[in-house]
């Protein structure tokens, strides 16, 4: 009897054990997919000149992102700067939730002194 007990308290704490790993996985990914969307994002603030476009690719671990520039609409052309809205989305190459980023980025209009 006892050592039906303990058996069935090991299957019960390994089927733990493996949630949990499954679990560390998923954050794992979710977190290697906000650094590939923020190191986008800041790539994006700094190509936001070239409005509008759309980038995105595979990388070689699988992961899935892409990335969208274009005009946020507000007429702001006459300070000499306008708004640029920059959008990055990165999904896991184990079909996890893709992680989105949102941001403005203010670029000089072409041809103003600013």
């Amino acid at each position: 009897m006892a050592l039906a007990i303990l058996s069935f308290g090991m299957s019960a704490l390994a089927g733990g054990i493996v949630a949990g790993l499954r679990g560390a996985d998923r954050a794992a990914e979710a977190e290697y997919a906000l650094l590939v969307a923020q190191s986008l994002m800041a790539e994006g603030k700094v190509r936001a000149a070239q409005l509008p476009a759309e980038t995105g690719e595979t990388l070689p671990n699988g992961y899935r992102w892409r990335r969208s520039i274009g005009d946020f609409p507000v007429d702001a052309t006459a300070s000499g700067y306008r708004l640029a809205r920059i959008t990055v989305a990165v999904s896991p190459p184990g079909g996890g939730a893709p992680v989105e980023l949102t941001t403005l980025a203010l670029q000089p209009v072409a041809g103003s002194d600013k």
